[in-house]
């Protein structure tokens, strides 16, 4: 994903109505968040495999 920065990864100030709104409208949901977190869902369960 190269970044954890959600501005970066989705396009949208999430901090403002106006960004919210073009995030909400968006297909960045399905897209881009939630491979991200799925991604980091992994990566997680592979350091807990190793410290196992």
């Amino acid at each position: 994903m190269e970044t954890i920065k959600c501005r970066e990864l989705t396009g949208a100030d999430l901090s403002t109505e106006e960004g919210r709104e073009q995030y909400r409208s968006s297909d960045t949901p399905q897209a881009v968040c939630f491979l991200a977190v799925g991604a980091a869902c992994w990566l997680v369960v592979d350091l807990l495999k190793e410290t196992s």
